[in-house]
């Protein structure tokens, strides 16, 4: 097990000291937030004061990290950087390559299905299932097998409702590799 140290899991959803201006437009950014969940999350890993969760949605509207499909990777990166903390965005990678980063201690973003539905069918009727990626997540630690490869990962999962903010949780290597996208960030080891 290869696990990596991590601040708690910060829902997607806000609370009343989060510095929203008003009601609506807290409840506009709930099912939007979980870009910004997770990068207070990493910044608070490594105690670097990030300010209000509207302070940062604000940072990203007026640096270009948000855009009609969400939260633009190497826009996160960029408010990270300013915050203090450089990182590596990573493309059309897989588990293999989370693997290596969480054995050498970096904590990671990754993009995958919400509630890691890749692969599974669609609620409505349009016969179509979940496409890979598209929500946040921190990936926070791995079990390997006795060859060395994944066989689950563990993630900070925010969401906009209170049953899917799920905290350590466990995924099987399988629903995680049907809802990874290839793409995530890298953190260095907070240690």
């Amino acid at each position: 097990e290869v696990l990596v140290p991590v601040g708690p899991l910060i829902s997607q959803i806000p609370g009343p000291d989060d510095g929203f201006p008003s009601p609506d437009l807290a409840e506009h950014w709930r099912p939007r937030g979980c870009g910004i969940a997770c990068l207070r999350m990493i910044l608070s890993s490594y105690r670097i004061d990030h300010g209000s969760y509207w302070s940062l949605i604000s940072e990203g509207l007026q640096t270009g990290a948000y855009c009609d499909r969400g939260w633009i990777h190497q826009g996160l990166l960029d408010m990270a950087t300013r915050h203090g903390l450089p990182g590596t965005a990573q493309r059309n990678r897989t588990t293999t390559h989370l693997r290596g980063d969480l054995l050498a201690g970096h904590l990671l973003i990754a993009s995958v299905t919400v509630c890691f539905r890749g692969g599974q069918p669609c609620s409505d009727a349009s016969n179509q299932v979940h496409a890979p990626g598209g929500h946040l997540v921190v990936v926070t630690g791995t079990r390997l097998d006795n060859t060395g490869e994944p066989t689950e990962f563990r993630v900070h999962h925010p969401s906009a409702t209170p049953t899917n903010n799920l905290s350590n949780h466990w995924v099987t290597h399988e629903r995680f590799t049907a809802s990874f996208s290839g793409n995530y960030l890298t953190f260095p080891d907070p240690g």
